[in-house]
Formats: C-alpha cells, structure tokens, sequence
C-alpha cells in the first residue's frame, strides 16, 4: 500500500460476521475495521496536495470519512499524548504505564486550559510543567559531579512563578533534619530548614525576604 497513489484503497469483507476492513492510502497507510459499511461505499475527501500547493479531491472509503467526522475522546487524546510523549530508557516494565499516566494528566490539563478559548499549543503548554520538574527533581548524569551549590546561587534552581506566588511557602525542617546551606542572598548561614514549596534551605531572617520581590 506504500507505493500506490493516494487515495488508493483494498478492503476485505468477512460476510458471515459482517466485518469490513479497508486500507487507505492518505499521506501513510491507515486501517479501518467497522460493522456497518458495505465494501462498496466511497466518497470523495478533500486533501492538500504538495505539488500543485491546492486542495483536491481524492478517492475515500466511506468508514475512513465518518471516522474522521466523529473521531473524539479516546481517539483524540491518543493522538495528542503521542505528539509529545515522555521518552525513556529502562527495563522496569511499569515506566511506560507511569509516563503515560503523566502524559495523559498533561493533555487533560491543557484541554481544560483551552476550554475558555485560549489557542495555547500543547508543547508550549507543558515546556513550563518540565522545566519545573526538572529544577527541582533533575539529577546529573552518571560520572558527573553536582555542582556546589553556593550562597546566594540556589535560588536560581526556582522558577520565579513558584518563588514569588505567595502560595503555600512554609518553613518547615528538613528531612532527617539535614543541614543545607541558605539561599538567602549573601546569607551564610547552614540551617536545617526549607521552604516546603521552593524545596531549597531557608532560615528563618531569610525567608520572608527570599518570597517578596
């Protein structure tokens, strides 16, 4: 099917279950199983054409053009997870169900985002999501050192939409009560508390100070 012209087509039809199968030629291969079309049902579709820079008019089964009139919900959300999907190398056989749980919660976060009309692209939408995980969680590779992390220089691991939104920004101590070095501008201090939201090491005089602009 590759190498036939678009809008070629073969199908197969099972008449003792009623099932046809058709294979359509568009600008790849798809494959349309239904239970209610006849093997004679086809239509005209229009589609752009590259080399003459215009709409045409190109032979079509009639399953392909009622799928793509009524196609929604799961069909759609497949279709825009696999746009931008979380790549991954590991042998841990629930990684993929982990990263599409997280992929799928980001596509309905920003189905909602454009309900009230805003056109915002779903790349562009989750680049902040990702770049916000990766300031707080991101790991260096094997081999490689963590740079020390100097006074004055952690605050630049915060997004300052997290810094300064004035939500939820609680002095609390740290895990096993582990001493990390302020981040307070110019602060020298090596306190055993943080900010629970920013997640960096915060006394007490420097926390009000590290939240306001």
């Amino acid at each position: 099917m590759k190498k036939q012209k678009r809008g070629s087509s073969e199908y197969f039809v099972d008449k003792e279950n009623k099932i046809v199968v058709c294979r359509w030629m568009d600008n790849s291969v798809v494959t349309i199983a239904s239970t209610i079309h006849t093997n004679d049902s086809s239509c005209k579709v229009k589609r752009y054409c590259q080399k003459e820079k215009r709409k045409m008019e190109v032979d079509c089964h009639k399953i392909i053009q009622e799928y793509s009139q009524h196609m929604g919900g799961t069909d759609r959300q497949d279709q825009n997870v696999n746009k931008h999907r979380i790549s991954f190398r590991g042998k841990k056989w629930w990684w993929c169900i982990f990263t599409w749980l997280v992929d799928a919660t980001a596509q309905d976060a920003w189905l909602l985002h454009k309900k009230p009309g805003e056109k915002l692209m779903q790349c562009v939408f989750k680049e902040p999501l990702a770049e916000t995980y990766l300031k707080r969680y991101g790991v260096p590779p094997k081999g490689k050192r963590r740079p020390p992390s100097y006074s004055g220089q952690e605050h630049k691991r915060v997004l300052e939409d997290t810094r300064y939104d004035g939500v939820e920004h609680y002095l609390v101590e740290t895990a096993g009560n582990k001493r990390r070095r302020c981040a307070g501008d110019g602060c020298q201090k090596v306190p055993s508390s943080q900010c629970s939201e920013c997640n960096v090491g915060l006394c007490m005089p420097c926390n009000l100070p590290f939240h306001t602009k």
